[in-house]
């Protein structure tokens, strides 16, 4: 008798605790939660020396059912399957519409249309109303957002997203994006679930002289470029002031002869010498990283320091990311870097400060990182030298 009463009692305090838990929102377990992982051996390239993040068991997401794959914003906007804007674009003619995006018309006057809609009935421009007006987004006239935003002026640290895909998209902090009124480098790590339309997209501008549309007028953004040197994605995300980001894509667009008129970062992709290398690099790691399926991330080095690492919750979206990511460090290898020369032991300490037996420590994170998480889940931890 006095065993049982014992167990219900503490049984009772466990249940009384998990309330109170609960209703404290305090985390049960500790907040570590991706897989157990180290470092792997390292393998060299010329001026870069990465590191593989191995995972001890598959990660997974574990959120397919609900939201779809994870994509990329690279390939959504390849596929036309996302658009970013400035602002809501304008009502246009069939004709207009036709010409910017090579879609079949819907020759109905009272049909409102979106702009970037994937699919439409089979029909052409010959059979369109060609002087009826269209405006790019679906009951337009009714929807009360759409009318909201478009009395919104466009903005330099803010851009419009809508997600015509089944999938969510993982947008990185330091993707940049071409087009609009000036390029522009993503600000922040984003989800964007199905069919979301018209989500508020924070960035920071890459080309400081131009606040115009290109020779199309095309107001919406319709090239992805690439995620962004170490270096400027540490500025994007913990300094975060749009001067910053100016000097550092002045700087590095000027150690690679690749300034313009306009000073986008993107000049760098006209540069055919710089292109070179960093495609030696990718043809050259990526097949050494995708290789294995416990490789959830990397650690990058560069002369005597360390040039950044990512960590992703699994290993598919880590793979759906390295080449852009080692594109990303190729650069820092390229325009700044220098044959790897940092012992072993000092990469094992700069670990060490962000991972500890009890979990990630996020002091240490505050000033030197960025950790993303949905629904207490990590999808992906960046760190800076």
């Amino acid at each position: 008798m006095g065993v049982k009463l014992s167990i219900m009692i503490r049984n009772s305090f466990f249940l009384l605790l998990l309330g109170f838990v609960w209703r404290c929102n305090l985390p049960l377990y500790a907040q570590f939660t991706l897989p157990e992982i180290a470092l792997g051996a390292p393998v060299t390239y010329k001026n870069l020396q990465l590191y593989p993040v191995i995972a001890n068991i598959t990660s997974s997401l574990g959120m397919a059912g609900k939201t779809g794959n994870y994509a990329t914003l690279e390939a959504t906007m390849q596929n036309r399957l996302v658009q970013i804007a400035e602002q809501e674009p304008l009502p246009q003619t069939a004709v207009q519409l036709a010409m910017q995006n090579n879609y079949p018309i819907v020759p109905n006057q009272n049909r409102l249309i979106e702009k970037y809609e994937p699919v439409f009935e089979a029909n052409t421009l010959d059979n369109a109303d060609t002087n009826a007006i269209y405006s790019p987004f679906d009951n337009a006239i009714l929807d009360p957002e759409i009318v909201r935003l478009s009395q919104l002026e466009a903005q330099t640290d803010r851009l419009f997203i809508t997600n015509l895909s089944a999938d969510t998209i993982y947008l990185i902090a330091g993707e940049v994006i071409k087009g609009g009124r000036q390029d522009r480098v993503i600000a922040q790590n984003m989800l964007l679930p199905p069919n979301t339309r018209y989500a508020a997209l924070p960035v920071f501008c890459v080309e400081k002289n131009r606040w115009d549309y290109h020779h199309n007028q095309n107001p919406c953004f319709t090239g992805y470029s690439c995620i962004a040197d170490a270096t400027l994605r540490k500025t994007v995300q913990l300094n975060a002031q749009q001067e910053d980001v100016w000097n550092v894509v002045n700087r590095t667009t000027a150690l690679q002869n690749s300034q313009t008129a306009t000073q986008a970062y993107t000049a760098l992709e006209n540069n055919s010498a710089f292109i070179r290398l960093a495609d030696a690099y990718v043809q050259f790691l990526q097949p050494i990283l995708t290789g294995n399926k416990q490789i959830v991330g990397v650690l990058a080095v560069t002369g005597n320091h360390i040039a950044g690492a990512d960590i992703f919750a699994s290993n598919a979206l880590f793979t759906s990311h390295v080449a852009n990511l080692l594109r990303s460090y190729a650069a820092n290898a390229i325009i700044n870097g220098s044959a790897p020369a940092l012992a072993h032991n000092k990469v094992k300490e700069y670990w060490q400060q962000f991972f500890t037996p009890s979990g990630i420590n996020r002091t240490a994170l505050f000033n030197k990182g960025k950790l993303f998480e949905n629904n207490g889940q990590i999808i992906h931890l960046t760190l800076f030298d």
